[in-house]
């Protein structure tokens, strides 16, 4: 019960993001981050999602994208992300168990400051006819009526992933298939060369110098609160609980200077939310108030909401569902700067 739970959550959430994802694109508000990113790495977070689905149906993805392990470049990892694992999920989708998939990158060309690399995932499934394909990147529109009812889906995905290749500056996704052989996606990309990242210390590295330090956890929802005590029991903090932005703002400005070394703030809570009262600590006249690290901890995650939760004062951001090892290095560097 608790997998059928977890799994209708998930593809709830997907249908949401989906249907919020189109609203931004059609109305223009959708940003993209422009940062840093491994290629490789990128790739390696997709696995996660991925191998669930591979596993589930028993079908065998072919990739080689080792050959991105030294692939430095800026730009959207996430939306990266999200459009690679529609276009794979749904060669799964329309796949049969024992069928294989093969997902490729191809750099096509590179300058000192750029590099050209063609993304293709091809699969040998139910295919599609020239009349369906011509469909296919419509909003909730599938190229089939039985479609939704065989497979499940809003018919979002491919119009979104469209729409993100192009917001990337690429041609958009094209599109080889016949009906009862299989189909091959592919899109193209120019992505600016960046430095080699620093690799992340692990965790474990910090305990001594992390042990003691006092945070001031801010989440409207217990069971949330219940989870990151539980993430960071091992590491010796004191931890202290506000239900909502108002408690924390009384909590903060009725400590004694100092007393706080870090503050978690959820986004959105009742009573008062965690973009207004960051600005309202941030605007407390004590020394502390200007300069105790806030890490919005949200599940909004996209650089819009990234450059809301820095504008009002925050020093970082972390997206939910929360990355440890992420989540750790982020904390040390915050109580370390």
């Amino acid at each position: 019960c608790l997998g059928k739970i977890s799994s209708s959550s998930k593809h709830l959430l997907g249908v949401l993001n989906d249907i919020l994802d189109m609203s931004k694109i059609e109305s223009g508000n959708l940003v993209l981050s422009h940062a840093p990113f491994n290629l490789y790495e990128a790739f390696h977070d997709v696995s996660a999602i991925i191998d669930q689905l591979l596993e589930n149906k028993s079908i065998t993805l072919h990739s080689n994208i080792d050959t991105a392990k030294n692939c430095d470049v800026m730009g959207d990892k996430l939306r990266l992300n999200q459009i690679i694992v529609n276009l794979i999920g749904n060669a799964i989708k329309f796949s049969q168990a024992g069928s294989e998939i093969r997902f490729m990158i191809d750099v096509t060309s590179e300058t000192e400051t750029s590099i050209s690399i063609n993304f293709s995932v091809a699969d040998n499934g139910i295919g599609m006819s020239k009349e369906q394909v011509d469909r296919l990147f419509h909003a909730f529109e599938q190229t089939d009526s039985s479609i939704s009812a065989r497979f499940g889906g809003t018919g979002l995905g491919l119009a979104i992933s469209k729409n993100l290749v192009a917001s990337m500056g690429g041609t958009g996704i094209e599109v080889e298939s016949e009906l009862g052989i299989g189909s091959k996606f592919s899109f193209h990309l120019v992505f600016e060369k960046c430095e080699r990242k620093t690799e992340s210390t692990t965790a474990d590295a910090y305990v001594e110098t992390l042990s003691g330090k006092r945070i001031l956890l801010v989440e409207d929802v217990e069971m949330n609160r219940e989870i990151v005590h539980l993430m960071l029991e091992d590491f010796g903090f004191e931890i202290l609980d506000a239900e909502n932005g108002r408690v924390a703002v009384e909590l903060f400005t009725d400590a004694v200077e100092g007393y706080f070394d870090l503050i978690l703030m959820d986004v959105q809570m009742p009573v008062l939310d965690g973009y207004s009262a960051a600005k309202e600590i941030r605007a407390f006249s004590r020394v502390d108030a200007k300069e105790i690290p806030i890490i919005a901890m949200t599940a909004n995650a996209y650089s819009e909401d990234v450059s809301r939760a820095l504008e009002s004062g925050m020093n970082a951001h972390i997206a939910k569902p929360i990355d440890f090892d992420m989540f750790m290095e982020m904390i040390r560097t915050c109580l370390e700067t």
